[in-house]
This record gives C-alpha cells, sequence and structure tokens, in this order.
C-alpha cells in the first residue's frame, strides 16, 4: 500500500480531460490547470531500459520532450556537482551514480513536488548519504516539497517533516518527525504497565519476559516509572509496535 501516495499524483501527471462518466472522482480538475500541475510534479523513478543505453549527454536532448521546464544549464550544472560522466552510457554507471542521474534530471525541471518512489533503494551508506544531501538542498526553498515512499526508515528519521505510516491498507498514524521524538519503548511487567494512563500507550507487545509498550510521551512516563527500562523509540520501533498492537 505504500505506493499508493505516489500513485495519485501520477493520475494527475497522465489525466486528460474526461466525461463524468469516465472518472468522476477527477473531473474537478479543469482542464486549464492540468498544464500547471504537470510542470509543477515531477516523477523520480527508475529509468526505462531503452533510456539507460543513452548518455547524460544525450539524455540531455531528450529531457525537453518528457517535462516542460527543462533547465540544461540547471542540468548540467548539476551533472558536474555529481562528477557524472557525460559520455558514458548510464548502464555502465554504478546504482549510486545512476541515481544521482535520475534525480538530477527530475530536478533540472525546478519542479515544486518531487515524487519519490525507493530513491534510495540499494545504495550503500556514503551514496544513500549523498541522495539524501541533496534531496536535503533542494527543500531549503519554502515552495518545494518530496513525498517520499520508501520503506528505508533511517531516510526518513533523517529529513522528513512529516511521516504517514500505511500498514494494511490502513493509515495507522500521521505526525510531525519532531513530534515522533518523544516517544519510547518501555520493557516492563505487566503488573508495572497498569500504573501507566491509557492515552499514554499507544501500541503493546506481551513476551515470556515481560512487556514493551510504546508510549508517546518519554518524560512523564519517566516521572510515573522511574525506575523501569525505557529508551527513546526508533521509527523502526513505532511501526512495529503499531502495526502489531495487541492491547491498549
Amino acid at each position: 500500500m505504500k505506493t499508493v501516495p505516489v500513485k495519485l499524483p501520477q493520475f494527475v501527471l497522465y489525466w486528460e480531460p474526461c466525461t463524468q462518466t469516465q472518472a468522476p472522482f477527477a473531473c474537478w480538475i479543469t482542464p486549464l490547470l492540468i498544464p500547471l500541475l504537470k510542470r509543477r510534479l515531477v516523477q523520480f523513478f527508475p529509468m526505462l531500459f531503452i533510456l539507460e543505453l543513452l548518455s547524460a549527454h544525450q539524455l540531455s536532448r531528450i529531457l525537453p520532450s518528457i517535462q516542460p521546464g527543462f533547465d540544461k544549464d540547471y542540468w548540467n550544472s548539476l551533472l558536474d556537482r555529481f562528477s557524472i560522466p557525460l559520455k558514458k552510457q548510464l548502464k555502465d554507471l554504478s546504482l549510486g551514480m545512476r541515481a544521482k542521474v535520475r534525480l538530477a534530471a527530475a530536478m533540472s525541471h525546478h519542479p515544486k513536488l518531487l515524487i519519490l518512489d525507493e530513491a534510495t533503494s540499494g545504495l550503500d551508506p556514503v551514496m544513500r548519504s549523498e541522495v539524501l544531501d541533496m534531496l536535503w538542498d533542494f527543500i531549503q526553498q519554502e515552495d518545494r516539497s518530496v513525498l517520499m515512499s520508501t520503506h528505508i526508515t533511517s531516510d526518513l528519521e533523517k529529513i522528513a517533516d512529516s511521516i504517514v505510516f500505511i500498514h494494511s491498507g490502513k493509515c495507522l498514524f500521521q505526525k510531525r518527525n519532531d513530534e515522533l521524538q518523544n516517544f519510547g519503548i518501555l520493557r516492563t511487567s505487566r503488573q508495572e504497565l497498569k500504573r501507566l494512563p491509557a492515552c499514554l500507550i499507544e501500541g503493546f507487545r506481551e513476551g515470556a519476559f515481560g512487556c514493551e509498550a510504546l508510549v508517546n510521551n518519554r518524560q512523564l512516563t519517566e516521572q510515573l516509572l522511574p525506575h523501569a527500562a525505557l529508551d527513546k523509540a526508533a521509527l523502526e520501533d513505532i511501526m512495529r509496535l503499531l502495526s502489531r498492537r495487541d492491547a491498549k
């Protein structure tokens, strides 16, 4: 279900004027708005195989026809910044270099919204960090945003402002990243856990040696149970306990 938020903006990218019968849920978008929306949205998906037979220099001749507003000077500056070989076929570049080319191609159109689907998947830690730095630079302008769908939670912890967790077709939470910084993992006995107000417990799992609970306020939990084992919750911990909560 993580691809659903990515596919919805695609509908705008490829939508054409329709009748009420064909797509009644989309006809509120007037035909006059479509060209403007398409210029503001840019997708970031794996290159088609045919494009990977091209070099970065050859790709620059095709990009203007793929997306309006292509800025060749900015494209060339990005290639120079990322040290992308101009004459080498994309298929012969490393996975990380190809990711940089795709991101440069998307950014060269100056989009307001950049749509990413597993943009850092398969990259080594150093290359993944460089791609995240590129995205961080991109969003420094307040009118720019990134919609990022990923399984790599550490990427979200580093650069995301807001995080939406979708599991089995349900939205389990939508919170700002700074709100999640106060979440904690409490490890204690079932009896001790009953001392906490239910409003503090977001998720709960009982094992053979005690309970593991997700709490939404570490400071208050520490005051109520000063001797219990309490750690800061990583995003992965939050998702794990919310997706398999047994009680609350």
